[in-house]
């Protein structure tokens, strides 16, 4: 049920959405109450409403309980979205055959952020599917088994498993926080251990054997075989990193925090003391990597650290490193209020105080007001 009655001008219907399932839309009422401007001036009554909360509601008509609503349709639509008109109302029926925690929500983003959603639960805990191995650090499409075939129980983790016959296989270490198969956490300094396991890429199916017999050996003097290229030397299995530093594997880079307030060219300075210099960012992963560094450096209600982005004398963006702007973050909607000045050129990364949000805000670069710290980057040895 919507009850914006109070908002006359420039309301709007709630897209309303359910995962899990896909529903049937039984009925759908609009309120009968607008003024000669055509503005809704009172909610439909059908489900009365005498509190601006609306808790605890119910059917005016007793004799509506139990599915039993007047007027619902013979031939319902099929979809898992309906606009939710405003001042009205929607039944809806679905089949709950989809055992787990379901979101449901209002599609609009900033409604969905002031909690207009909720969660149901479809079967008990032990009919529900068991996550598939790695996730949610592996991707790809999971498809559901039949439910009687799921089992009740967590798979075992990747450790020392038995043989039919008694002996023991290959030993698996457990995965590291923030490795595939692990849980969620900052990879290892020294990065993610090679996969082993279920984890491990299966080998691809050997060639098929020729039919035709070997050629008889020839009695002319043979020429000097040319010798075959070698192949290229494979990147080394574990990273270097220097001390203190942290590895990030898809990108074979070490990233490097110190919370310390610095203006950005002496931030810059501090990291080519280290062999670096200020971070850059190719991606979305990892710029979660690199947030999670500062949330696990340093405190205060605001994170705000330096990193390579500066905007050129061409009036581009560009890093230090002179790795290429591909990707980009905009500032936080709420944030801490810079001091605006002429060179507001050079950009930090920001959290929110709980941590749910990232941005990047372009700041004084002599600034030193808010700063927590500088995050340096450099290419794994």
């Amino acid at each position: 049920m919507s009850n914006d009655a109070k908002i006359t001008a420039g309301a709007k219907s709630h897209p309303y959405h359910l995962h899990g399932r896909h529903f049937y839309v039984m009925k759908v009422v609009f309120p009968t109450g607008y003024t000669e401007d055509g503005l809704l001036n009172s909610v439909n009554t059908d489900i009365p409403c005498n509190t601006t909360t609306c808790y605890g509601l119910k059917w005016g008509n007793s004799s509506w309980l139990n599915g039993n609503v007047e007027g619902m349709s013979k031939n319902p639509t099929f979809r898992d979205t309906i606009a939710l008109p405003i001042g009205g109302y929607v039944v809806i029926r679905f089949r709950a055959d989809n055992p787990g925690w379901w979101f449901s929500h209002c599609h609009f983003l900033v409604h969905h952020l002031k909690g207009m959603a909720f969660a149901f639960r479809i079967g008990e805990h032990d009919q529900m599917p068991v996550p598939p191995q790695g996730f949610p650090h592996s991707c790809g499409i999971y498809k559901q088994p039949p439910l009687s075939t799921l089992r009740t129980t967590p798979p075992p983790r990747p450790g020392n498993s038995t043989s039919q016959s008694g002996g023991t296989t290959a030993s698996c270490p457990a995965p590291a926080p923030g490795c595939p198969g692990g849980p969620y956490g900052i990879p290892p300094p020294y990065g993610c251990p090679p996969p082993c396991g279920p984890y491990t890429q299966q080998p691809s199916t050997p060639p098929p054997q020729s039919s035709t017999p070997p050629a008889r050996p020839s009695t002319s003097t043979p020429r000097p075989s040319t010798p075959s290229p070698r192949p290229p030397t494979a990147p080394p299995s574990e990273p270097v990193c220097p001390s203190g530093w942290h590895y990030y594997q898809p990108t074979r880079k070490c990233f490097y925090m110190e919370a310390n307030s610095y203006t950005q060219s002496a931030a810059l300075n501090e990291c080519t003391k280290r062999n670096g210099t200020l971070a850059s960012i190719s991606n979305s992963d990892e710029n979660v990597f690199v947030a999670n560094i500062v949330k696990q450096t340093i405190g205060g209600a605001w994170h705000v650290t330096w990193f390579g982005l500066y905007k050129s004398q061409s009036g581009g963006l560009a890093y230090y490193d002179k790795s290429p702007v591909s990707y980009f973050v905009n500032p936080l909607p709420v944030a801490p209020a810079f001091t605006p000045g002429t060179d507001m050129n050079c950009f930090v990364l920001m959290l929110n105080p709980d941590s749910s949000q990232v941005g990047w805000q372009a700041v004084n670069c002599n600034s030193t007001t808010y700063i927590d710290g500088f995050v340096c980057s450099q290419k794994s040895a």
